[in-house]
């Protein structure tokens, strides 16, 4: 009986060292992941003019985007890198699937065909796209955003603009 007064005491003492040393930790933690989340956190952007890119990009990210509002897939493809699209169609891929790849609306998780093939209706349910963030990395600019859908589906995209012979193209993964 003795021992388990003393047992019982020692975790007692224990426990509330524990207990406050959990609470310091946990508030420290705390901060330090609120000042990781503020310093890699960057506001969306309102608009395509507040990308920090240069002008010459801002204009041809609004034609990107203009085209795609209004689903106008041939002008799309003009300002396709030529060499890629040729090699997706001569792979057989059709243009509906090269562009929703081109987009990233072909994962699971993020399919504006909901597990379909992908074809130019599924592409017309694109209402409006936004754009977030450009990321440069050597030549190739990483475009994020989102796509507002008709059937009130919020998407994400990522895409990749680069110049090639003194004009910005939309280029893909080859493959």
């Amino acid at each position: 009986m003795k021992y388990s007064i003393f047992f019982v005491a020692i975790f007692l003492i224990l426990s509330c060292k524990s207990e406050s040393k959990k609470s310091t930790n946990s508030e420290s933690s705390y901060t330090e992941l609120e000042k990781s989340i503020i310093e890699r956190s960057k506001p969306i952007v309102t608009s395509i003019n507040d990308l920090d890119v240069d002008a010459e990009l801002k204009d041809f990210l609004k034609e990107v985007k203009n085209k795609c509002e209004n689903h106008d897939w041939k002008g799309l493809q003009l300002i396709c890198d030529p060499l890629n699209y040729g090699l997706q169609m001569d792979h057989g891929m059709g243009e509906a699937q090269f562009f929703a790849e081109l987009f990233g609306l072909n994962y699971k998780d993020n399919s504006i065909a909901n597990g379909e093939s992908i074809t130019f209706k599924h592409l017309a349910l694109i209402n409006k796209m936004k754009l977030h963030s450009v990321k440069q990395k050597g030549e190739i600019n990483t475009v994020n955003g989102t796509v507002a859908l008709t059937d009130k589906r919020i998407l994400n995209i990522e895409f990749m603009v680069e110049k090639i012979d003194d004009e910005y193209l939309l280029v893909g993964a080859s493959g």
